[in-house]
């Protein structure tokens, strides 16, 4: 074979594995390779002069010619006889993988120190091409692309390869990196895939109830006990649906850090009694105990009261959820003292409350329990699975008592076999003067009418929405105006003056926001100063602090709870200061009792 082929082959696996190196630097080499290439052919014309001659040549030619083509080469070059003796290496080689042509004599040595192993290079044959993980002089592991290809002969007939290196470590790692992020994103593709078939199922499975008795109940005639049950089911599933809704916004608003507590010192300890009275009826309904074991006295912490109870009720429905009939459920509330805390240590120096919920239920296998704080993670999320749910309730918990430097773990000995969650708060041993305890709400107020007497202006474009919040208002007492829009809530204003303004946000032409803002600034003080509640579906914490900052003394989210309705109506008409001029009077003369 002649050499011109193979220093051809040389030159173009040069060009094509470099193409981000100077060219001019590459110019030179070619023309060095055909430099080389034309004395190296002269050479074998001139092979049978007499023998002294040949020797000088054959002993000059690699040391003087080849070594310094290989050695100005800027890539990796080494070149062998098929024998596995190294001729000559670029100082490519030497800079990248430490060894120098006194390290690795052979073919051997370089497979020795490179990956410890010691293997025979068969004469037949040049090193095998592909990626190989190699180990430079300095202990570092990089990955190399081999190639090699015959170069010709030497004057003794031995046959010459040319191998050519590649260092691919960052492109093998960008690799992985990749295929790592394809992985992570297929994962994310099937959550979300699985999330929303759950969502869809769970939102329509509640519709079916509701929209099948709503037909029912107006198509035929039913006894006063069918009619109770299938208000009840309508009733169960609206709510179902709600707090699913609310799992979803409040996910929303934690992952855009938009959730703010209303931080108060509160007592967990009434906390609880209220949460544990409100859930009992559901736990008897499926013929289970609840077992509370909570000290009378005072238990402080500071928090937010609503968020809280929605932790305490979470963690309450899903221990009743998922408990089979005869079983029980537990709540034990301590106060656990702690050394000062040290490094490395997440004790309280001032103590912390501790609250258990146990239960005998379905328990948690070990394999899923390190997940179970995760969002939209479910122990089964397939299409037979028993229980509803969107797999958002147990981290909104989490994230919630961070939000109070609080912490919550989970614990179970497997399925079948009952699961425990602690949480943890801080201990509130004082309470700050001038701040009063917060107290768990406990259903309408005392009197039968809490709202008798007073007129109350109700605005909202949709019919229905209107209609169920004046049958509630009427129900407690009140006189209810109504309005479909701005303009005509402030026509009433002015003509009739009420005590109160409930208003949705969401209207055509001018929304609530709009609306309250005409409100604070007419020019009769009777007028401006009325309080006023926004009752609307944009429930979000920054749609919150947008009616707050607006003008309306309190927000209510849709759909409306009767109970919480008329306590929030309550107590802002009872704590709202009346007007110079004006007097609190009986109903029966009212100042807008004519109207």
């Amino acid at each position: 074979m002649k050499l011109g082929l193979g220093f051809t082959l040389l030159i173009l696996l040069v060009v094509g594995s470099g193409s981000g190196w100077n060219w001019l630097l590459i110019y030179a080499l070619v023309m060095t390779f055909v430099a080389v290439t034309g004395l190296v052919q002269l050479n074998f014309r001139t092979q049978q002069r007499p023998a002294l001659e040949v020797e000088v040549k054959r002993s000059h030619l690699p040391a003087t010619l080849l070594t310094e083509l290989v050695t100005a080469a800027p890539c990796p070059i080494m070149v062998h006889t098929t024998g596995g003796e190294v001729l000559a290496v670029s100082q490519s080689w030497v800079r990248l993988s430490g060894y120098g042509p006194s390290d690795i004599p052979t073919i051997d040595h370089w497979l020795k120190q490179t990956s410890g192993q010691r293997q025979s290079v068969p004469d037949s044959r040049a090193i095998p091409g592909g990626e190989y993980s190699i180990r430079t002089k300095t202990g570092e592991r990089r990955i190399w692309e081999f190639s090699s290809a015959p170069l010709g002969e030497l004057i003794d007939h031995r046959p010459l390869i040319l191998t050519l290196a590649q260092d691919i470590t960052e492109r093998k790692q960008a690799e992985i990196s990749l295929r790592q992020q394809i992985e992570t994103l297929t994962q994310a593709n099937r959550l979300k895939e699985d999330f929303l078939t759950i969502v869809s199922h769970e939102l329509r499975t509640p519709l079916n109830s509701i929209l099948g008795w709503a037909t029912l109940l107006r198509s035929r005639q039913f006894e006063a006990e069918k009619v109770t049950q299938a208000l009840e089911i309508i009733e169960r599933n609206a709510r179902a649906q709600t707090q699913l809704i609310n799992d979803l916004l409040d996910i929303a608003s934690l992952l855009r850090g938009k959730i703010r507590l209303h931080l108060s010192p509160l007592n967990l300890a009434s906390l609880l009694e209220a949460s544990v009275s409100t859930m009992r009826p559901t736990a008897e309904a499926k013929q289970l105990q609840i077992y509370s074991h909570i000290p009378s006295d005072n238990v402080m912490v500071l928090g937010d009261l609503e968020r809280l109870q929605q932790v305490i009720w979470n963690l309450l429905s899903n221990a009743i959820k998922f408990t089979p009939p005869g079983g029980w459920v537990e709540i034990i509330l301590s106060v656990v003292a702690s050394a000062p805390a040290s490094a490395g240590s997440d004790e309280q120096p001032g103590g912390y409350v501790q609250i258990q919920i146990q239960d005998t239920g379905r328990g948690i296998s070990p394999e899923f329990l390190p997940y179970i704080f995760e969002r939209f993670r479910q122990a089964d999320s397939s299409i037979t699975r028993s229980n509803g749910g969107l797999g958002l309730g147990l981290a909104i918990v989490r994230q919630l008592l961070e939000l109070h430097q609080g912490s919550i773990a989970a614990d179970s000995a497997g399925e079948d076999q009952g699961s425990t969650f602690t949480i943890r708060l801080p201990l509130l041993e004082t309470v700050s003067t001038g701040e009063e305890a917060s107290e768990p709400p406990t259903g309408n107020t005392s009197t039968a009418f809490p709202l008798a007497g007073y007129t109350i202006l109700v605005v909202d474009d949709e019919v229905d929405n209107l209609e169920v919040v004046r049958t509630i208002l009427t129900q407690q007492g009140s006189t209810v105006l109504i309005a479909r829009s701005a303009a005509a809530a402030l026509e009433q204003m002015t003509q009739s003056r009420p005590d109160l303004l409930i208003s949705d946000i969401g209207m055509p032409e001018a929304d609530g926001y709009e609306l309250i803002r005409q409100v604070r600034s007419l020019p009769d003080k009777r007028d401006s100063q009325i309080p006023a509640i926004a009752l609307t579906a944009y429930v979000r914490e920054e749609d919150r602090q947008r009616a707050l900052a607006a003008g309306f003394q309190q927000h209510l989210a849709k759909p409306v709870d009767t109970t919480e309705l008329s306590r929030m109506a309550t107590r802002l008409l009872q704590t709202h200061r009346p007007l110079e001029g004006w007097e609190t009077v009986p109903s029966s003369c009212h100042p807008n009792s004519q109207n």
